[in-house]
């Protein structure tokens, strides 16, 4: 089974916590103390030489000790637990402030933040937030489109959001990127409930942690995007900050696009670059039930996320489930194991009408596959395929995928 990316429904994950969450917006931070405590539910602060501390604690650290496990803390009401028990879910979140519309998933702005730019002006930013400072001048010939525009503001932005989209979508200047518009809309029209959200969860604290030497302060840079988010909406909600609703407004349009920022780093600089977790883990060695052929285009009508695999690969890759299938017909292991080695090089209808057997099984008649291309690049050159077929011809050891999907494989533009 591949792994690939789905978006998250944060109003089931908020109802669904196990502890009862914590709502940043709401912590008081009049005093010292308060600031502390709110400071002591996002981060991890280790000072000096000190390891990281494996005693039992609640979140915000007030209650500790094994005796006290399974207690709930009079504070951060969080119960006290041992520290390899402690899963990495949220535990801290936003909820969406009075006189502010619903909150877009930090994901999905990641994607149209990338989607509408132009040079170093991008007009998702720019509608978002009312004091925008682009990189570089909007294009000359939006002059008077930008002009004509009818409003501004994160409230703006939400509540007119699929005009927005079509007027955007509708400018010469993305005429380029129409399909991959288009494809975007569809996500946002299928996954309303993975979009909107009155919740947006902060991570873990565990993942926050600061080194205080004593002399300097060490964080990594990712993560103090992530405390620029927090610190922005920390106690919004509270009488004491008294903040007007457009506001609170900007408050949340600038921690929406700083975490949107955050995960931009995250995916390229910790998961997809060369010497990235997705590399490190699945391309750069070998897992199991995996084949490795070089890849040919697919010029016949085919279906663009859809891969064919050699005959030799798809009896590697398929090896336990053969054997397996052929002892259920009484095959002894020496023989079956015998008979896929002497396959490998040669047709054989035995083994053809096993495969076609077990793709019959599946569900949809195909298998889920992580495919890459060696070496991956910078791009998100690993990404979910499906297996739907193999070839017939045991001289041909090519896997055949998609002209249309070359791109994001970072492959080249070859056809065959």
């Amino acid at each position: 089974m591949g792994v690939f990316l789905k978006l998250e429904n944060y109003n089931e994950l908020y109802h669904s916590a196990r502890q009862a969450p914590i709502i940043l917006n709401l912590l008081p931070t009049l005093t010292t103390r308060d600031r502390e405590r709110a400071n002591a539910l996002t981060t991890h602060v280790v000072n000096g030489g000190d390891h990281l501390a494996e005693i039992s604690c609640c979140e915000c650290e007030h209650l500790k000790g094994e005796c006290n496990v399974g207690m709930i803390c009079p504070r951060c009401h969080t119960e006290v637990m041992r520290k390899h028990d402690k899963d990495l879910v949220p535990l801290v979140w936003v909820q969406r402030p009075e006189g502010v519309s619903k909150m877009m998933n930090p994901k999905v702005l990641y994607i149209l933040h990338q989607t509408f730019k132009k040079g170093g002006f991008n007009f998702i930013e720019w509608c978002m937030d009312r004091h925008y400072t682009p990189e570089a001048k909007h294009p000359p010939d939006l002059t008077s489109f930008m002009a004509a525009w009818p409003g501004r503001g994160y409230n703006y932005f939400i509540d007119n959001f699929e005009g927005i989209f079509d007027t955007l979508t509708n400018l010469k200047i993305f005429r380029a990127k129409r399909r991959v518009i288009r494809d975007l809309g569809l996500v946002i029209l299928r996954n309303p409930d993975s979009v909107w959200s009155d919740w947006i969860p902060m991570p873990n604290k565990s993942l926050m942690v600061i080194e205080n030497t004593g002399s300097d302060t060490y964080l990594d840079p990712v993560y103090k995007l992530v405390i620029d988010a927090i610190s922005s909406v920390t106690g919004m909600d509270t009488e004491d900050k008294g903040l007007s609703a457009p506001q609170k407004q900007h408050r949340v349009a600038r921690m929406l696009l700083t975490l949107r920022e955050a995960y931009e780093q995250i995916y390229y600089e910790v998961l997809m670059r060369k010497p990235g977790e997705l590399r490190k883990h699945l391309s750069g060695t070998r897992a199991n039930f995996c084949l490795r052929h070089v890849i040919s285009s697919n010029t016949k009508q085919h279906e663009y996320d859809t891969i064919q695999i050699p005959w030799c690969g798809a009896i590697s890759v398929f090896r336990t489930h053969l054997v397996s299938m052929l002892k259920a017909r009484g095959w002894s292991d020496n023989a079956a194991l015998s008979l896929l080695d002497q396959s490998r090089q040669r047709w054989s209808k035995v083994v053809d009408d096993l495969l076609t057997e077990l793709f019959a099984q599946t569900k949809d008649g195909w298998f889920w596959c992580t495919f890459g291309r060696n070496p991956t690049l910078w791009r998100g050159s690993l990404g979910a395929m499906r297996i739907n077929s193999w070839k017939k011809d045991p001289a041909d050891q090519t896997i055949t995928m998609s002209i249309l999907a070359v791109r994001s494989f970072n492959a080249d533009r070859t056809y065959s």
